[in-house]
């Protein structure tokens, strides 16, 4: 497969002022994008990839318990507008989890919202950072690498 970035992520990257992406410290870490809209996993995953994280997709709640049993990712980055469950639920299922089976993974709220009152939302549910979409290659990077302390 083609991992170059498609034609309508050329505004991103510019936006971001990076040519190429790069966070040396994600390399194989395993990531796991959860989010139906499938541009943006596409447009994550190559930033992601490219920056040497391995990257999981799953496209709604119950598919990403699946996976994350199979991956056992080192963070979530959850959109908390899926079709079956919200992000919300889907976290504390994952919270839910024993600390030895993932239970404690960082996690990475992705949404169209940006005001103050829907980052201390997602910050009281549990998660470690707030990226809002459209997500710009430097802002998805710097949140990965806080959410891994890295």
């Amino acid at each position: 497969m083609d991992r170059s970035l498609p034609p309508w992520a050329l505004p991103l990257q510019r936006r971001s002022g990076m040519s190429e992406p790069h966070c040396p410290g994600l390399r194989d870490k395993c990531v796991l994008i959860v989010d139906d809209d499938v541009d943006t996993c596409e447009m994550l995953g190559i930033v992601l990839e490219r920056s040497g994280a391995r990257v999981a997709f799953a496209k709604s709640a119950a598919e990403a318990l699946t996976t994350f049993q199979q991956e056992r990712p080192h963070v979530l980055l959850l959109d908390l507008g899926l079709p079956d469950e919200d992000g919300f639920t889907l976290l504390r299922k994952v919270r839910g989890l024993p600390v030895s089976e993932g239970g404690a993974v960082p996690a990475i709220a992705l949404t169209g919202y940006s005001g103050f009152e829907d980052r201390e939302q997602t910050r009281r549910a549990g998660f470690q950072g707030h990226l809002v979409k459209p997500v710009g290659f430097s802002d998805l990077l710097d949140s990965v690498a806080r959410a891994l302390r890295l």
